[in-house]
């Protein structure tokens, strides 16, 4: 649908209590233009991007703050916001405008990113950025198209560093490709990752053949094994998976996960003044 047709979300429609000290989330776009075989976006909500106006999401921010909500963050929860376009920004100028509200993190890619938006976004108050990397492993990211290069990454997380954003990347463990050698290559760029403070935090998730992805319709082209279909426990942040790989069993990804799981908290909490991911993604 054309998403300035739609109507605007009534959050007073929940107590307050709701809110407290939670992340109010806003997703100002539907879609996504790239073709990620892990990710269910696309799928979802089609392989294009629409745009609620920006007017119309300063409204919905304008609603909390008048409303006095005890939230934590305000979160522009779009899955892949495009930071290089006039319409974030358009947006980003608009949101610079008020003074009120806080604002906690957007999400995007490496390469959707640029120095002018970086800028805008620092102006307009993001407190972080997340940064989707998912594997350390080029034959992992090129299985999946993720289409992106570790001189992106780093290049990227570096700039958004010098503008003063505080980075966070999301990762995957048991993606098609992965096995014990290529997740230590993720543990490895993480490990760097940290020690060049180009990182301040790191959500890392497990594969999830989400229903009318491609892994998912075709589990064999990708040497993916569905363990069970309790669809109530395909959760992404567990120790305990729903599927494995050929090359890579349940059990070996679960030791992987845990010790990339480790490694990030234990690096965060060894920085002075690091938060907890739990801090910035609560909802």
């Amino acid at each position: 649908m054309d998403m300035s047709a739609a109507p605007m979300v009534r959050f007073d429609l929940l107590p307050k209590s709701f809110y407290n000290e939670m992340s109010i989330n806003i997703s100002p776009n539907r879609g996504c233009e790239f073709n990620c075989t892990f990710c269910a976006e696309r799928i979802f909500w089609g392989n294009k991007q629409r745009s609620i106006p920006a007017d119309r999401v300063i409204a919905e921010i304008d609603s909390i703050i008048k409303n006095k909500y005890n939230y934590k963050f305000i979160t522009l929860e779009d899955s892949m916001l495009d930071m290089r376009g006039s319409y974030f920004l358009e947006l980003a100028e608009k949101l610079s405008q008020n003074k009120k509200k806080r604002l906690g993190y957007c999400v995007t890619r490496v390469d959707s990113i640029d120095e002018a938006g970086l800028n805008a976004a620092a102006k307009a108050g993001f407190f972080a950025v997340l940064y989707g990397i998912e594997s350390g492993s080029e034959i992992v990211r090129d299985r999946v198209q993720k289409e992106i290069s570790l001189d992106t990454v780093r290049n990227t997380l570096a700039l958004s560093k010098k503008k003063g954003i505080y980075n966070g990347t999301l990762w995957v463990v048991g993606l098609p490709g992965d096995t014990v050698e290529e997740s230590q290559k993720s543990y490895d760029l993480m490990e760097t990752l940290y020690a060049d403070e180009l990182t301040d935090i790191a959500a890392i998730s497990r594969l999830v053949p989400y229903p009318g992805t491609p892994i998912f319709a075709r589990p064999d082209l990708y040497q993916v094994k569905i363990l069970h279909r309790k669809y109530e426990k395909w959760v992404r942040f567990t120790e305990n998976g729903c599927c494995e790989l050929e090359d890579f069993n349940n059990e070996e990804i679960t030791e992987s996960y845990m010790k990339i799981f480790t490694m990030a908290r234990n690096m965060e909490f060894n920085k002075q003044k690091a938060l907890k991911v739990t801090d910035i993604i609560k909802y």
